[in-house]
């Protein structure tokens, strides 16, 4: 049984949060959303006023809209978003102060804006925003903030840790600033990821094989018959039975056959493509039932040809063409 009602005043990091709680996605609504600035921090909204307001200011499509939340997994989104835009491409958002031409804001809002519409996903990388301190921390979350509620957003950070301390680092990403998934690194165990799959609406994306030549040292080891990645992919059998889901980050520059022919029919998240040379005439991706991303970031951002809009274009048409065979 779920309850209506959310609070009244809004934070930047509120902002991608549900109004109905328990679902995972919702629609039609921007950030202040059902009320006027001003009002009482914990005033609570019940179904019948929270109608009223919604349509009195027409921040919906209908009424009905908002009585029909659609509680969706991760993976779900992400399949609609993929059908949607009938695209692949995951855009990272990486701003360099040495490559930026103006105000870091400026430059990361125009990001989202030209590329949203060629964008399957968008992956902010938490360290480029951190060199900033806390200003770069402060347009992280008004960045969140910009991305439309139906494209996901995958940050990466790449965390490891003891439960305990992952716990309040799923808390930050998706309690406080409402991510839809995370990339992780899971060497401190199976138990370390567990903290990020406790609900439906998110995901996370094991380092399995990444695309620096640094993966050949520990990822591409054997562990007996096995590869290092594939004990990180056995995670998402061992954690079956808890409600998020667990994807791989595979590298296009370090794939073999013999790597690819083992991994499984998980999400996949595969740098790669763009500045680092990944071919991806070599991803039979289009065997795969799991939705996978293909992330561009430096060739859309910092290309020197054309808008990043039309790069982004491209870097989807391209991505359609390989996926095609």
């Amino acid at each position: 049984m779920v309850e209506i009602g959310e609070r009244r005043s809004w934070s930047p990091g509120q902002a991608r949060r549900p109004l109905v709680e328990g679902a995972g996605e919702w629609f039609g609504w921007g950030g202040d959303v059902l009320g006027l600035r001003g009002e009482p921090e914990d005033r609570w909204l019940g179904l019948g006023e929270a109608i009223a307001w919604h349509c009195a200011f027409g921040l919906a499509r209908s009424a009905k809209t908002f009585m029909t939340k659609i509680k969706m997994t991760y993976t779900e989104k992400l399949t609609s978003r993929i059908q949607a835009a009938q695209s692949n491409l995951c855009v990272g958002i990486d701003p360099r102060a040495d490559l930026i031409d103006g105000d870091l804001e400026h430059f990361v809002r125009t990001v989202i804006e030209e590329a949203s519409p060629f964008a399957a996903a968008f992956k902010p990388n938490i360290a480029y925003f951190e060199a900033f301190g806390a200003k770069g921390v402060t347009v992280l979350e008004n960045a969140l903030n910009d991305v439309p509620q139906d494209i996901p957003v995958v940050l990466d950070v790449k965390r490891s840790d003891i439960p305990e301390t992952m716990k309040y680092y799923a808390e930050a990403y998706f309690g406080q600033w409402g991510v839809d998934a995370v990339t992780l690194n899971g060497l401190m165990g199976c138990d370390s990821i567990e903290p990020f799959l406790q609900a439906p609406e998110n995901g996370v994306y094991l380092l399995a094989v990444t695309s620096n030549p640094g993966a050949v040292d520990i990822e591409l080891q054997k562990v007996g018959e096995k590869y290092v990645f594939e004990l990180m992919q056995a995670y998402a059998g061992r954690t079956a039975a808890l409600p998020g889901q667990v994807g791989l980050v595979i590298g296009l520059t370090n794939v073999s056959d013999d790597v690819l022919s083992r991994v499984e029919d998980l999400p996949l998240l595969i740098p790669g493509l763009g500045a680092q040379g990944g071919d991806l005439t070599r991803l039979d991706i289009a065997s795969r039932q799991a939705p996978n991303l293909i992330n561009s970031s430096r060739s859309i951002l910092y290309g020197q040809e054309g808008t990043i809009a039309s790069r982004a274009e491209a870097a989807r048409n391209k991505i359609r063409v390989a996926m095609q065979g």
